[in-house]
Formats: structure tokens, sequence, C-alpha cells
């Protein structure tokens, strides 16, 4: 009772592009893209929609970088399962994506705007990643709210740092709202970057 849109069981090395659809359905274990504990995959980017009527990637394998600015879901499952798998990199701008199992090793979050950017939920996390802003991101003072839910403080190791965007420099934190949930907290520091190269100028 399967039925894949993409399997790879012992596969290595393979990239994945999809600007359209893959989608696995019928039956208890429809996956849109399913990774065997034998397969491997470079790099899956997504800028349509991945889904499957159980969950939209299904990986017991490994998967060096995920880039996701389109879709993936799973009807009854999870966008993501990586319970018995490896994810290096997750880049995300979808605002509804669930991951189950395993962090991966580096999140990003891709900001498009103040109304638009990625947010994850995971069930069961296990491990520790690393939060960071994804490449090309467009950033502006303020709270992006909900990046990040379902893992404690336990499951990040990093949450900081410094982002340049549009020749604006900003400061950011993902910061715990309450219980499981965190948000993105940006700072602008342009201004006291200009001051700084202002004042050791010298005359």
């Amino acid at each position: 009772n399967s039925n894949y849109g993409i399997v790879f069981w012992n596969n290595s090395g393979t990239s994945i592009t999809n600007s359209g659809t893959i989608q696995g359905s019928g039956g208890n274990y429809g996956y849109g893209i399913r990774i065997g504990s034998s397969g491997s995959i470079s790099t899956i980017t997504n800028s349509g929609t991945i889904k499957g009527s159980k969950d939209g990637i299904s990986n017991s394998s490994t998967i060096t970088s995920i880039i996701n600015s389109g879709t993936i879901t799973g009807t009854s499952g999870y966008s993501i399962h990586n319970f018995g798998g490896s994810i290096t990199n997750l880049t995300n701008s979808q605002n509804n994506l669930t991951l189950m199992g395993n962090v991966p090793i580096n999140y990003y979050i891709k900001v498009n705007s103040t109304s638009s950017y990625g947010k994850i939920s995971f069930t069961n996390a296990s491990g520790s990643m690393n939060i960071g802003i994804a490449d090309d991101s467009t950033l502006t003072e303020g709270t992006y709210e909900a990046v990040v839910s379902g893992v404690s403080a336990s499951n990040i190791s990093n949450r900081s740092g410094t982002y340049i965007s549009d020749g604006n420099h900003y400061k950011y934190i993902v910061s715990n709202s309450s219980g499981t949930q965190w948000n993105l907290v940006v700072n602008d520091l342009t201004e006291d970057v200009q001051c700084s190269v202002d004042s050791g100028s010298g005359s």
C-alpha cells in the first residue's frame, strides 16, 4: 500500500530540482520523495510543490541540502519525516513547514518581508542545530514571530549573528517567546557601524 512520487533506495549524490509538482498519493505510505536507508541526496531544490498523502519527504538516510522556496506538505504526516535520517542544511521560506525527528545541523530562515518568511514546527525533535538567516533575505528591524516551534534550548546550538541586507547591517537573535516557540528579533546596526567608521577616519 505505497505510492511514491520519487524513490531513492541505493542512489548516491543525486540532486533534485522541482518547479512543478511531485506527488505521492494513495495507500498508507504515500510520499512525495522517499529516500531509503541506502540512498543519499545531495540537494533538493524546491520552488514548486512536493506533497504526499503521508509525508512530503521521508528520509531514512542523508540529505546534504534542502532549499525550499515552495511548499512541502504531508496530509496525514509531516512535510519532512526525518526520524531515521540526517539533513545537513535546510533553507526554508514556507510559513508552515513541519518536521518529525532529527533536526537539521543548520537551519536557515528565508525572509522575504515582514509578512513573508519561513516558519518551521518540529515534532519529537532530536539533536541540536544552528539557526541563521538565509542568503538573499530581505531584512528590516523588528520581530518575526514563531519562526521555530517545538524545540527547547537544548536543541539549539547557535541562534544569533549579523547580516547585511541592502547595505544595512543587522544583528539578529532567535529568542524564546514562550514554551517551545521562538521568535527572530532583528536590530538595525547601520547607524552604529557608520558612526564607528566616521569616528575612526581621523582628520
